[in-house]
């Protein structure tokens, strides 16, 4: 489930996003927006972001990186995400990064591209599903699948996308 974009690129940007303010206070972002993120308990599933060797950043919110600059220990790199950009904080030196993260469409993928240019999503490969997961989505599938057809639920005989009627 968990799927790697291995080569995003950044850009600096002001860290305004309106049209005609500058700030001109840079801020490294994102060049392209990300797919879109699944979320869950009001938390966004990102797995790892940091750099192409594997130093991670500490993902936190925008609301709380104003106050990060007062910390007295664990001055580290930070990254918060903003209408579909990841924003990274303490460094500007950086040219590209690697997210893993649980995307709602995983074939949104596609167009993304590693730093050997091979496409980061096949529709040939795999799904991105841990096994232990295969067993039990198979039976949840089937139970529905059967106990809809025994109750004479839904068909599609004329292979149309859409229930025929009984």
């Amino acid at each position: 489930m968990v799927q790697s974009l291995p080569c995003v690129e950044l850009v600096i940007a002001d860290q305004a996003e309106c049209c005609d303010i500058k700030t001109n206070c840079k801020i490294l972002r994102t060049k392209e927006r990300l797919p879109q993120i699944l979320e869950f308990n009001g938390k966004l599933l990102f797995k790892f972001i940091g750099t192409l060797s594997g130093e991670e950043f500490t993902y936190t919110s925008e609301s709380q990186i104003v106050w990060l600059q007062y910390r007295k220990y664990n001055k580290g790199r930070y990254a918060y995400f903003r209408n579909g950009y990841l924003y990274i904080v303490s460094e500007l030196d950086l040219q590209y990064i690697r997210v893993d993260a649980v995307f709602e469409d995983p074939t949104e993928l596609a167009s993304y591209t590693d730093c050997n240019s091979n496409k980061c999503f096949d529709p040939e490969s795999p799904y991105p599903l841990p096994e232990y997961m295969i067993q039990p989505l198979t039976s949840l599938i089937f139970s529905r699948e059967l106990r809809d057809w025994m109750n004479g639920g839904r068909q599609d005989n004329r292979n149309n996308a859409e229930d025929d009627p009984q």
